[in-house]
């Protein structure tokens, strides 16, 4: 995480347009549009990764589709 810190950082004082590292830019603009994107839809329909263990213990066909699907609409996963 440090390093991709230092990374972002400018090289040379004083910073000015020609100076700058725009890919601090680059990361506000896709953090920016991955929030809003979670905030305004995401958050509705996304709950996560099936937890594969717990469906085997169950005795779920982890590799069959429409049995996880059904193991779900039933709550439990």
């Amino acid at each position: 995480m440090f390093i991709s810190i230092v990374f972002i950082l400018p090289q040379i004082n004083p910073v000015d347009s020609q100076t700058l590292n725009y890919s601090i830019v680059a990361v506000g603009i896709v953090m920016t549009y991955s929030f809003t994107f979670w905030f305004l839809s995401a958050r509705k329909w996304f709950t996560g990764p099936i937890q594969q263990i717990k469906a085997e213990e169950l005795g779920i066909d982890v590799l069959d589709v429409e049995a996880l699907d059904k193991a779900q609409k039933e709550g439990k996963l």
